[in-house]
């Protein structure tokens, strides 16, 4: 799964993600304003957490989870996607 993050803000994030077989959480470098990163993850099934590591970002409500599932996955309050080896493309910032 590629996470394609496009910050339109006025000040620098990241992107962390953990979980859904990942053995620890990984990280893009600093997304200044106006530009665009990838961060390419294998998972497996399972919840897949989100968040900008940036400190007090998190705190400010800059973190989602999505559940990876099969394709007969339902959305319940997260983000449910199919389990991808392809490009899947989210906005973050």
């Amino acid at each position: 799964m590629t996470f394609v993050v496009r910050n339109t803000g006025k000040i620098a994030h990241r992107l962390s993600v953990a979980g859904a077989g990942l053995t620890k959480p990984v990280s893009t470098p600093t997304i200044k304003p106006g530009t665009t990163r990838s961060l390419t993850v294998k998972v497996a099934g399972g919840k897949l957490s989100l968040w900008c590591p940036v400190p007090g970002h998190a705190a400010l409500g800059m973190k989602t989870a999505l559940k990876v599932a099969g394709a007969s996955a339902t959305t319940g309050g997260a983000y449910s996607v199919p389990t991808s080896t392809g490009t899947d493309t989210y906005v973050w910032g």
